[in-house]
């Protein structure tokens, strides 16, 4: 039909014929093209048609115009009952605004019902709305959220959701040491022709294979391995795909003959992180094996396989290893004891040397290839970094190896992570023997560091993982079932996601290696003169103003008066916060001590020194003031002791440890400071396996601080059975912490040690914290555990046995202790036996 006699040409005008030549104009019928609908008829049809949605405007960065969408039908009839089903989309959003060209980011849309929820692409909630005119989406669908516009650009699985793996975006680092492979002479003839240049290439030789079939070509020589694969006992590290050049990867026989299974197992998983296997286009690791599995044996095995041999040559050409000061020389000793003084040259540079001295080390390790291991300090990598990343910037392929990575666990960053960054290493090594905390900020911290980019952004991880397993694990009436679902789903997602580069075993794996230990939590009874300084510190005015306050920072003081308190009155006698309290006038802090829990070492180390010979005994404490009471106390009795604290320094630790695990010397106990700078996590040179038992005699708000200490003796090289004895007050502070530990909740008070990292803790929280609760028959812990009942997932009766009667414990040295003591003092104990098949069969009584 032409245009210009469409009768539809003018809206809304109807079309009059000509006139005829009578005057009159010919009537217009049905079935006539040119019949105009009324615009009444019109508007009636519009309504049984879908309205459509055009968003007239230029798109941000030239993008399709969305398609458009229909809107919702009818609302259904109120017997239809309305869906639950949870949707999620991926979706494009903006602010809403009158612009022309707005800018969209992208974003998710869940859909319960009516009821939706606007996620940035960081898992950040933006906005909830509910729309009950909504009956569909698909792609293109646009619809409004609160105070955003929304487009539908795809729909998304669910599991994608409730995982988080949708708000984490995996960027994968450009690794600029691969090398790549140049292009032929053809090749290169071709980009010059095209490029319009005039390159010249090589005239081809009589060797060369540039028009060769394939089958023609002459396969390269495939390089031997260093080692034989088929060997008895090899631990093959790589093994070449077939048809391929590659050569096996097998690990030295004079290590790997040495190595027990858990720690074959742990070098193949190193192996594998670190030459990018396990998470491709990333290659850190971080070994976070407990005290006394071998993390420093499994590295050294780890690096000399590294700078040794590859599938096609060595992978690296150098190693930093950054350790505390005060463990460079025991890595050195370490290498050399496995590797020995001849293989592997190491430069163990010291802090005590001078400025100049230390200037030619860096100078030599950098430059020349006599050193492929330098074995630094945090402190001096900070002053050297710029130096050291010298090596970086010549392509040289370098291993960075942290021990006690848990440094590392800033989320915002510091001066040494920046400094280890500058390094410019690849591939990244954390070593702890510390457990990863609850704290998720600090596991994103150290996974960030040696697998950049894996976890996505800081804030992108705190909304998709921190935060929704946080609320699934405080729980609690405003946590919803969807919500603990969510959450359930991202901790197992993160579990999913790190498995692959941590790894992380228990010392039980031990048990078949080392002789049998023997926990026992000994629950003492205080003396009267504790008794009532406790209830009238926790009934004082200051106590409860705290309480009232609920300032968990105001309450740091007086819960250390606290754990003094319990340990000996002595420890705060004459304080400055804690006058008024009932000491009697008489009362001198120089005499030997009633305390409960001095009284029971003192019981223990008689009865320890009434054997022939004496064995040797470690006492633990979190305070140096504990320690020296203890000290005076073993002068009094004539038993010489070594004492080891943050006081003492670096060069004269080990000394200490090698003298008394000598069994000729006469020093029969070590005292041993719980705090982090006497005990560097990972324990290296700290085996005082020279003595069978150890007391803690006062536990730490951070369990792992007691896992370190409890370790000390019962690790490798241990011969004899190892009984360990933790000491408790009946009602006290240390119970409390203790009850936290065992029902494995998190620790509401964290103290880092500069006593900054400090988390709130609720009124009744401390409340309950500054009670005291003796009246028991035996003790609080027995009853709260009773209480629980069998059937609680976090009763630790199927470990722990619990004795009302102290004298069921089979252990003649508290039996011997026991008897020096006032009746009732120990009032419960539990026990906990580890690897108990090596203990030794009772005579058969008569």
């Amino acid at each position: 039909m032409d245009e210009n006699t469409d009768p539809c040409r003018k809206k809304f005008c109807p079309p009059r014929p000509r006139p005829q030549a009578d005057g009159t104009r010919p009537a217009i019928v049905a079935g006539d093209p040119r019949r105009f609908v009324a615009p009444l008829a019109l508007k009636s049809l519009s309504t049984s048609l879908p309205a459509t949605k055009i968003v007239i405007g230029p798109r941000p960065g030239g993008a399709r115009r969305p398609k458009p969408v229909a809107a919702a039908p009818p609302a259904p009839a109120a017997s239809a009952a309305p869906t639950t089903t949870k949707l999620v989309y991926r979706v494009f959003y903006c602010k809403r605004s009158n612009r022309k060209v707005k800018s969209h980011a992208e974003g998710v849309l869940v859909r319960v019902g009516s009821r939706f929820s606007l996620f940035s692409e960081d898992g950040k909630q933006l906005c909830s709305a509910t729309q009950n005119n909504i009956c569909r989406l698909g792609q293109g669908s646009e619809m409004e959220c609160g105070t955003y516009d929304v487009e539908v650009d795809a729909t998304i699985d669910i599991d994608e959701y409730q995982s988080g793996r949708c708000f984490i975006a995996r960027t994968v680092p450009s690794n600029d040491n691969t090398p790549t492979r140049a292009p032929n002479v053809v090749r290169k003839i071709e980009i010059a022709k095209k490029n319009g240049g005039n390159v010249v290439p090589r005239k081809p030789t009589e060797g060369d294979d540039v028009d060769m079939p394939d089958a023609d070509r002459k396969a390269p020589a495939k390089i031997s391995s260093r080692n034989d694969p088929n060997a008895l006992n090899a631990l093959i590290l790589y093994t070449p795909p077939t048809g391929s050049n590659d050569r096996y990867v097998v690990l030295c026989p004079f290590i790997s003959n040495f190595l027990r299974p858990h720690q074959r197992a742990g070098v193949k998983f190193i192996y594998d992180c670190l030459t990018g296997v396990s998470t491709p286009g990333h290659y850190g690791c971080i070994l976070a094996d407990e005290m006394g599995l071998g993390k420093t044996l499994q590295t050294i095995a780890v690096m000399w396989s590294l700078l040794k041999d590859g599938p096609a040559g060595p992978v690296i050409s150098r190693a930093i290893v950054v350790v505390p000061s005060s463990l460079v020389d025991n890595w050195a000793n370490e290498i050399r004891k496995w590797l020995g003084n001849h293989r592997l040259e190491v430069l163990a540079m010291q802090s005590s040397a001078n400025a100049k001295q230390q200037r030619i080390m860096i100078d030599d390790f950098v430059s020349g290839a006599r050193w492929p291991v330098l074995i630094i300090s945090y402190e001096m990598c900070r002053k050297f970094s710029s130096a050291l990343s010298v090596l970086a910037n010549r392509r040289k392929g370098i291993m960075l190896i942290c021990d006690e990575g848990h440094r590392l666990k800033n989320a915002q960053g510091n001066r040494t992570i920046a400094a280890l960054e500058e390094l410019g290493a690849t591939r990244r090594l954390l070593i702890t023997g510390t457990p990863i905390q609850n704290q998720l900020d600090e596991l994103y911290a150290m996974c960030s560091f040696v697998n950049p980019g894996l976890l996505s952004t800081l804030e992108s991880f705190r909304h998709a993982f921190i935060r929704p397993i946080q609320a699934w694990r405080d729980g609690g009436v405003a946590c919803s079932a969807d919500d603990q679902a969510i959450g359930e789903a991202r901790a197992a997602e993160l579990q999913s996601l790190t498995s692959s580069f941590i790894l992380r075993r228990t010392n039980d794996i031990l048990s078949k290696y080392l002789p049998p230990k023997i926990e026992s939590v000994l629950f003492c009874r205080m003396s009267p003169l504790q008794l009532d300084l406790y209830r009238t510190f926790v009934a004082s005015h200051t106590v409860k103003r705290l309480i009232a306050s609920g300032s968990t920072a105001a309450a740091l003081s007086s819960i250390v008066t606290l754990r003094k308190l319990v340990n000996d009155p002595a420890l705060i006698y004459n304080g400055e916060d804690v006058d008024g309290l009932p000491f009697p006038d008489d009362y001198d802090p120089l005499v030997k001590s009633d305390a409960c829990k001095m009284v029971v070492v003192d019981a223990i180390l008689d009865a320890m020194h009434a054997q022939s010979p004496p064995g040797k005994t470690v006492i633990v404490s979190n305070f140096v003031q504990t320690l020296e009471v203890i000290e005076r106390m073993c002068a009094a009795k004539g038993i010489k002791s070594f004492r080891l604290d943050g006081q003492t320094s670096a060069q004269a630790r080990q000394p200490l440890v090698t003298q008394f695990n000598d069994a000729s010397r006469p020093e029969t106990v070590f005292l041993l400071s719980a705090k982090a700078r006497a005990i560097p996590a990972g324990g290296c040179g700290l085996n005082l396996i020279g003595a069978c038992r150890l007391v803690l005699f006062d536990n730490d708000w951070n369990p792992a601080t007691d896992e370190q200490a409890m370790a000390r003796i019962w690790r490798d090289g241990q011969r004899f059975p190892c009984v360990i004895y933790r000491l408790l007050t009946v009602g006290g502070i240390d119970e409390k912490i203790f009850q936290r530990q065992l029902t494995k909740q998190e620790l509401a008070l964290v103290i880092d040690n500069k006593d900054q990292n400090v988390q709130r803790m609720s009124r009744d929280d401390l409340k309950q914290l500054f009670s005291l609760r003796c009246d028991e028959q035996y003790c609080q812990t027995m009853a709260m555990l009773e209480e629980k009942g069998a059937d609680a997932s976090t009763d630790p009766s199927t470990c722990w046995a619990m004795h009302r009667d102290p004298s069921e414990i089979p252990d003649p040295i508290l039996h011997a202790a026991r008897a020096h003591l006032p009746p009732g003092m120990i009032s419960f104990a539990m026990t906990k036996t580890t690897n108990p098949d090596a203990l030794p069969k009772a005579p058969p009584t008569t």
